[in-house]
């Protein structure tokens, strides 16, 4: 921490913030290098959230329900290094759970579980397939020809 002009005080590892007192200053960056000596996992299980967050004596966060909040919160030093703690540990849980989520798939029901064989020659499936053409029943790829 350096003293820059009366009454303006910087720390080191700040950045560009100025401080008006030295406290400040030095509250800011003990806060910064307590945060920083925490070591947080890259892929956080529930678990493991859980227990980290009992360890650093900092509330769990609703994911879900805070999600963009935590993704996009700029939480600083003078909120306190517990404050950082709790943030960066909801955001590591939010990232595992992101990558964990599997992709909903519908599955798609098929009208004619056997198929459908229509008169162009060509079996279909579901219903939507299956289009109505002057030479008979045809699919989709051939109802120009069975039309004409």
């Amino acid at each position: 921490m350096k003293q820059i002009a009366k009454g303006k005080f910087q720390v080191e590892t700040g950045g560009g913030y100025f401080f008006p007192t030295a406290a400040q200053a030095e509250a800011w960056e003990n806060n910064l290098k307590t945060f920083l000596a925490i070591e947080i996992p890259k892929t956080l299980s529930q678990d493991i959230y859980l227990k980290l967050c009992q360890k650093y004596g900092v509330s769990m966060m609703d994911i879900v329900k805070q999600g963009y909040g935590i993704e996009y919160a700029e939480i600083l030093p003078s909120q306190g290094w517990k404050k950082m703690t709790q943030y960066a540990l909801a955001y590591a849980r939010l990232m595992t759970a992101r990558a964990e989520a599997k992709p909903t798939i519908r599955p798609v029901m098929a009208d004619y579980p056997s198929g459908r064989k229509l008169s162009c020659g060509h079996t279909v499936y579901t219903q939507t397939e299956v289009m109505s053409a002057s030479l008979g029943s045809s699919c989709t790829d051939c109802y120009d020809r069975m039309s004409g």
